[in-house]
């Protein structure tokens, strides 16, 4: 293979190496997503995996792609930086290289992110480095901005999950606007259909009154803190309100602590993870989400593609899917007090919210469907080995 990646005969199958830490959350789901998209394209492609921070949801996934011919590759990555154990894991992963032997290998999230990289560095024959932040780790300290610029040295294509996530690298001057694509998600909207509110809340055993509903994991990221505030002041204006949390995490006993606090045991509850959210989003008039920062908001496109109408933090990766007329509906992260004046404005006013569930269905199907997802994918790796792409559905891209 020469330098610039592009020697291999086209007939030949691309081989694809995938390097994951974190197999949980929304960087797993958008490994889901990949699989889905390069299925049938004669693509070989192989997984490398953390198992220290995974989730319900891998077991499936390895049989899943295990069924589709990928190779899996467990390697003990850890979320810290530990620099005897980083060294053991980087080595590992020159042994799935040597291995598997990629064309491409793409690393997604900071911690794979920079093992992957490094793991090639001085390979002779070295694979297209690709690299998918899933959010820049920059805001968390110079010390992250520093260690992403050096390795922004050793990527030839970075993959950005939105359109805000791309302006973000760029805007750290961790790549040239031409050396960065966007590969948004898909969201099956087959699967996220629309159900009946009154049979979800039969189903959970919910009452009638209004319900707010947020879906995350309980960390800083999702910002817990300002959802409880947030309906608090929902509640001093509106008694009959309730709120749900769905989901589990380092944050839970300080949950719990701060809905003690406000004395709203009565108003808010919380739900542990549960693999399948679709009763809950159902269930739901409004639905909340209060991140600080996403590279993609999958549970606010989730629950658009179910028809709820959706009130938003204003942070990357969730302000691409909440674009055009949702903007109405997007707060500043800072302030609560308007986030709640939005949510009880859609309390209060349910024919509007049923034209915004609605409208934001249409949205989900039209913008991220699997198709799209595919031919940027495989654009984005042309790109990366500097091979010329011509688009598999040229319309899809240009919806």
């Amino acid at each position: 293979m020469s330098d610039n990646h592009g020697s291999t005969v086209e007939s030949k199958p691309l081989r694809v190496l995938h390097v994951l830490e974190a197999t949980l959350g929304g960087t797993l789901r958008y490994m889901e997503n990949i699989a889905e998209a390069t299925e049938g394209l004669g693509l070989i492609s192989g997984f490398a995996y953390g198992t220290a921070r995974a989730d319900s949801r891998l077991k499936p996934f390895l049989e899943c792609i295990s069924s589709r011919g990928w190779s899996s590759y467990p390697v003990d990555m850890a979320r810290q930086v530990q620099p005897l154990h980083d060294l053991k894991a980087c080595f590992r992963l020159r042994q799935v290289i040597a291995h598997f032997t990629p064309d491409i290998i793409h690393c997604h999230s900071s911690k794979a992110g920079a093992l992957g990289r490094v793991a090639v560095f001085l390979k002779r024959d070295r694979p297209a480095r690709v690299y998918s932040p899933h959010a820049v780790a920059a805001p968390l300290g110079s010390i992250y901005l520093k260690i992403e610029k050096l390795l922004s040295k050793s990527t030839d294509r970075f993959v950005a999950v939105s359109d805000s996530e791309r302006r973000e690298i760029i805007s750290f001057s961790l790549a040239r606007e031409s050396s960065v694509s966007v590969v948004y998600p898909s969201v099956d909207s087959g699967y996220f259909q629309p159900m009946s509110r009154d049979v979800a809340r039969r189903t959970l055993d919910l009452g009638s009154t209004p319900l707010v509903l947020a879906i995350g994991r309980l960390t800083p990221q999702k910002d817990p803190a300002s959802f409880l505030r947030i309906i608090k002041s929902v509640y001093d204006q509106q008694p009959d309100v309730r709120a749900i949390w769905v989901g589990s995490g380092e944050g839970e006993r300080e949950f719990h602590d701060q809905v003690r606090a406000a004395n709203m045991e009565h108003v808010v509850r919380l739900v542990p993870w549960q693999h399948d959210v679709r009763t809950y989003i159902a269930a739901a008039d409004v639905f909340l989400s209060t991140s600080r920062f996403e590279s993609f908001g999958y549970v606010t496109a989730e629950a658009l593609a179910m028809t709820r109408p959706v009130v938003a933090s204003d942070v990357t990766g969730t302000l691409d899917i909440m674009s055009d007329r949702f903007t109405e509906w997007l707060y500043p992260q800072s302030r609560v007090d308007l986030a709640a004046d939005l949510v009880l404005r859609l309390l209060r006013d349910p024919l509007a919210s049923v034209a915004i569930g609605n409208l934001g269905r249409r949205e989900v199907e039209r913008r991220f469907s699997t198709e799209r997802m595919r031919d940027s994918l495989i654009g984005a790796y042309h790109s990366a080995l500097g091979r010329p792409y011509v688009e598999l559905n040229p319309q899809i891209v240009a919806a």
